[in-house]
């Protein structure tokens, strides 16, 4: 397991080296395909024939579009290689080819069947067995208190799948994607977005703790108004739970006054524990210290608060096998607590 995943998927070539052998070519008749790096957009380079030119097409980074002047009718009809789109997707200027708008367009999507093929040549080792990597996204507090035992049942079932976590502070992900992220996690109110799929798995109550020796500690139907003259331990602004407190503190008239603002739901606990004002946290991030007599919940507000741990990737990825592994092994680990 990995906190960050590294990029494997390039490979070195030697200056000399103007394109993959023939073998690992794809013979199609349109330009073939290799893993290179070190040639210039563009450029026009001779081969051992004299009578054979190769031309450079970019490709986004390391891999690179080739395109053979075997023919005269090559050399002369670029567009030709639209493979029956009807439009160029070359413009020749001189010896130089660049891609037209259609083929930088159509580019995105050539670059996507090729990371899906590569996806799914690393996914299916021997006897069918998923392996490969997977990048997960996860805020802090799941990583800590609901994910652990996912990820131990996940790394026993699947060993050949390497997992690389990614971690971030707030206490939610937002539904924004990265396309290096396989499958997040969030801690929020429900997501609803066209260009993600989602998993709700289970519900979250939000509760709000003072130590046990704070005087509001086993106060019954308490008003906002108590809650609003203490200091609060709260997230910062972005955290789903914050918002989801203040605005409903905000129904009942109260503003909050004094607050202290955390990155870490950690942190916050402990300046509770300390007295030092009342923290709205995640039920399961103090669950021990509500069972010890450590904390007290307090009887606010009369309808409880509730977020979901969600999962989600994006609509437009495809589900690989080492992603649909995980993917079903989440719903059945944490789910099944709901």
């Amino acid at each position: 397991m990995r906190a960050k995943q590294g990029n494997g998927k390039h490979h070195q070539t030697s200056q000399a080296q103007l394109c993959c052998s023939e073998a690992d070519r794809v013979e199609s008749g349109e330009p073939g395909l290799c893993e290179h790096r070190g040639d210039r957009v563009g450029e026009a380079r001779e081969g051992d024939e004299a009578d054979t030119q190769q031309i450079v097409v970019p490709r986004g980074g390391s891999r690179c579009g080739v395109m053979r002047e075997d023919d005269e009718n090559d050399s002369k009809e670029p567009e030709q290689h639209a493979g029956g789109l009807g439009v160029p997707l070359f413009d020749r200027l001189g010896r130089q080819i660049e891609l037209t708008s259609a083929g930088r367009q159509l580019l995105i999507y050539a670059e996507r069947l090729l990371d899906m093929a590569e996806e799914a040549q690393r996914s299916v080792g021997s006897e069918g067995q998923p392996r490969g990597t997977l990048t997960v996204l996860a805020p802090e507090t799941l990583l800590a208190y609901r994910l652990p035992e996912l990820l131990k049942r996940f790394q026993s079932q699947y060993p050949a799948i390497h997992l690389s976590l990614s971690a971030v502070e707030s206490c939610d992900t937002g539904g924004d994607i990265e396309p290096s992220v396989d499958i997040a996690f969030s801690l929020n109110a429900q997501l609803r977005a066209p260009h993600l799929v989602v998993q709700r798995l289970r519900s979250e109550l939000i509760v709000l703790v003072v130590a046990a020796g704070h005087p509001l500690a086993g106060k019954k139907k308490l008003k906002a108004e108590a809650i609003g003259s203490e200091q609060v331990l709260v997230n910062e602004r972005a955290c789903s739970y914050r918002a989801l407190f203040e605005r409903t503190l905000r129904v009942e008239g109260v503003p909050v006054t004094r607050s202290l603002e955390f990155l870490s739901v950690e942190a916050m606990k402990q300046c509770a524990l300390a007295s030092m004002g009342i923290a709205v946290l995640p039920e399961i991030v103090v669950h021990r210290e509500l069972r010890q007599g450590l904390l007290v919940a307090l009887d606010w507000p009369a309808r409880p608060l509730v977020v979901y741990t969600q999962l989600y990737r994006h609509r437009d990825k495809w589900m690989s096998p080492v992603m649909a592994a995980f993917w079903s092994l989440a719903v059945a680990t944490c789910a099944a607590k709901m």
